[in-house]
C-alpha cells in the first residue's frame, strides 16, 4: 500500500509512493535493537492498521494507532471508507484480550494503563456494534458495511495515449449460495476494450472473486482525466 498508493481508494493515504526496505510478517516476533517487536492485524478504524507488542521495563505494551478514540480508550473510531467490516471490533477486542497489555499507546492520547474490566467493555462495545449494523443491513443481497459488489484497482492510472491500462476486479458474492457474476467493463469515449473486459466467473465459491481485464486508450483521444467502470 506505501510502495503503490494508486491502487487504492482510501482517504489519509500519501499519494507519494513510499519504498520499503523490509516487510515484516503479522504474528511473529522481530528483533529491533534491544525490543522484540510483534505485528498483529487490527482491522477497525482501516483495514491496512496493525497493532504492535512489546515489552519494557517489564511491562507489556500495545501500540494501536487510532483504533479507539479518547483518554479512556472506549469511544470507537471506525471509518467506512477505510474499509470498516461490522465484525472488526469483535475482533480487536479479542486481540486486546489476547496480547494482555499493560499499558496501550495509542496516536493522538495519553498512554491508557489497562484497569480491570476494560477488555470486557472492549468486548461488549465490538458485540454492539456488529450487532446493529447486522440488524440494520439487509442480509439478502449481503453488501457489507462498504456497500459495493465490485471493486476495480488500481483506483488511479497515469498512461500515454495508446498505451494498456491493466486492472483487476474484485467482485463480492452477496448471496449466501454460489452464484454467477457478469462483467463488463464500460469505457471512456475514445478508449477500446482488449480481452478479458467481459468476463463470466463461473460460480465462484468464496466470497470475494477477483478478475483481471485491461482497457487501451487510444491515440486519438483527448488528454486529461477519465473515469472508467465495472458494469454488474
Amino acid at each position: 500500500m506505501l510502495e503503490n498508493p494508486e491502487r487504492y481508494d482510501l482517504p489519509c493515504l500519501w499519494y507519494d509512493p513510499i519504498p520499503v526496505d523490509r516487510s515484516l510478517p503479522p504474528e511473529t516476533p522481530v528483533r529491533w535493537e534491544e525490543y522484540t517487536l510483534t505485528l498483529h492485524p487490527l482491522p477497525g478504524h482501516t483495514l491496512y492498521a496493525v497493532a504492535i507488542a512489546f515489552e519494557v521495563d517489564g511491562k507489556r505494551a500495545l501500540a494501536t494507532g487510532d483504533q479507539y478514540q479518547g483518554d479512556a480508550g472506549l469511544e470507537l473510531n471506525y471509518v467506512y471508507p477505510n474499509r470498516f467490516r461490522a465484525g472488526d471490533y469483535v475482533a480487536s477486542a479479542a486481540l486486546y484480550r489476547r496480547v494482555n497489555p499493560d499499558v496501550i499507546l495509542s496516536g493522538h492520547w495519553d498512554p491508557l494503563w489497562v484497569t480491570p474490566g476494560y477488555f470486557d467493555r472492549l468486548d461488549r462495545m465490538g458485540a454492539e456494534l456488529e450487532a446493529l449494523h447486522r440488524a440494520l443491513q439487509p442480509s439478502v443481497p449481503d453488501l457489507g458495511t462498504e456497500g459495493f459488489i465490485a471493486r476495480l484497482t488500481s483506483y488511479q492510472a497515469v498512461a500515454r495515449p495508446g498505451e494498456p491500462v491493466a486492472f483487476a476486479v474484485e467482485v463480492r458474492n452477496p448471496f449466501p449460495r454460489p452464484a454467477e457474476a457478469v462483467l463488463n467493463v464500460v469505457v471512456p469515449a475514445g478508449w477500446r476494450k482488449q480481452r478479458g473486459a467481459h468476463a463470466r466467473p463461473a460460480r465462484p465459491r468464496h466470497r470475494h472473486s477477483p478478475l483481471r481485464g485491461d482497457a487501451t486508450h487510444r491515440l486519438r483521444s483527448a488528454a486529461g482525466a477519465h473515469r472508467r467502470r465495472c458494469d454488474r
